[in-house]
């Protein structure tokens, strides 16, 4: 890149801004951009000009909005500033999909009014879900997502616009779906649209669960995952080709999990792995650890200690197993620890679990301090 091209962005910070000033220079550099990366066949300088632009930008809008720009902007001129920035950015993404980046952190000013977007679309669908939905569990899932209360460190992109993309569907869901299995439908609708939080993921895996206990036969509780696998399936044909989705894609791999445990145990094989939850309770006795804190931080624990290198494990499956049946976490009653839940929630930690794991290991930290002065 030349010096031209390295300082292109600062351009937006027009002298005495306005809306007209503020379309001709948008233009303008978005005339450069489309002459650099099409006068350059070479993929990966298209992607690190893109996304250095990208990042240019962002800091100019932080610097506008948090820090205060060394200058004579008044308020009003800051705010058409990060307005037009963020148009440009909109443009980039528009027209360079595969170059955006869309899991950076975004600026503070587009996290805010992206908040604030996305709290009126949540508090649409919840008016339009609370007529229809008949699971209040699923409600309060979908009611607190929309409260978007991550901090802007962890803000991404695709955070923001996911989720939004997701209330903005639930209205039209609403709308066009009229029928006496709506809750069921819902679900399909949430997993084809890769609604991959934890919260609704964990509702999913338990409501299987329960559904298969009810059934004390093998085979009938094969025919119930059965039906599940098709479900999915089903979700998986209507998905488009080639998009990834990760709720999808774990929620597969856990009824194919259980269906397998089950074949296995109907056909008579006994492997360890096969059968997570048939440890030998005489061997290991019935002893429990009890803990204070959730599945998921338990998970998440189990993953940073292997990430780290503090815990090895020949197989996961077995790990997963040993601790479904030797702990009991906060909120799970004896004896109903899944050790088939326990690695879908291993494979997917999100935020929320992750600062409380931290606010865990910090006040061990103090701790230390404290009993070591």
């Amino acid at each position: 890149m030349n010096a031209a091209q390295i300082n292109f962005p600062n351009r937006l910070m027009v002298d005495q801004p306005d809306e007209t000033k503020m379309k001709i220079v948008m233009d303008e550099l978005l005339i450069i951009v489309r002459e650099v990366t099409l006068t350059n066949s070479n993929a990966d300088f298209s992607e690190r000009f893109i996304r250095y632009v990208q990042l240019a930008c962002a800091e100019l809008m932080d610097q506008l909005h948090l820090i205060g720009y060394e200058g004579d902007y008044t308020k009003a001129e800051r705010t058409l500033l990060c307005t037009w920035i963020a148009i440009f950015l909109e443009n980039l993404q528009k027209y360079y999909p595969a170059f955006y980046n869309l899991h950076s952190q975004v600026p503070v000013w587009i996290g805010e009014h992206g908040i604030l977007k996305l709290e009126k679309a949540a508090n649409l669908s919840y008016s339009k879900l609370k007529l229809k939905i008949q699971d209040p569990q699923l409600l309060a899932i979908l009611v607190h997502d929309g409260k978007l209360s991550l901090p802007h460190e962890s803000l991404t992109y695709y955070k923001l616009q996911h989720r939004l993309l997701v209330h903005q569907s639930i209205i039209q869901f609403c709308l066009q779906t009229q029928s006496e299995d709506f809750d069921k439908r819902l679900i399909d609708h949430l997993i084809g649209l890769n609604y991959d939080e934890s919260a609704f993921i964990n509702y999913y895996t338990e409501g299987v669960e329960r559904e298969v206990e009810l059934e004390s036969g093998l085979q009938a509780q094969m025919q119930i995952l059965q039906c599940y696998r098709k479900r999915l399936f089903l979700i998986s044909i209507r998905n488009k080709q080639g998009q990834d989705n990760r709720a999808l894609e774990v929620l597969s791999d856990y009824v194919l999990e259980l269906l397998e445990e089950r074949r296995a145990q109907l056909f008579g094989q006994t492997s360890v792995s096969s059968g997570p939850q048939k440890l030998h309770t005489q061997e290991i006795g019935c002893y429990k650890i009890k803990v204070s804190f959730s599945a998921n931080v338990l998970a998440y624990l189990t993953k940073l200690y292997i990430n780290c290198g503090y815990m090895t494990a020949g197989t996961k499956t077995d790990l997963f197993s040993f601790l479904a049946a030797r702990v009991q976490t906060a909120g799970i009653k004896d004896n109903t620890l899944s050790a088939l839940s326990l690695g879908v929630k291993y494979r997917q930690v999100v935020y929320t679990t992750a600062v409380q794991t931290r606010a865990m290991l910090v006040k061990m930290l103090k701790q230390i301090d404290l009993e070591f002065k």
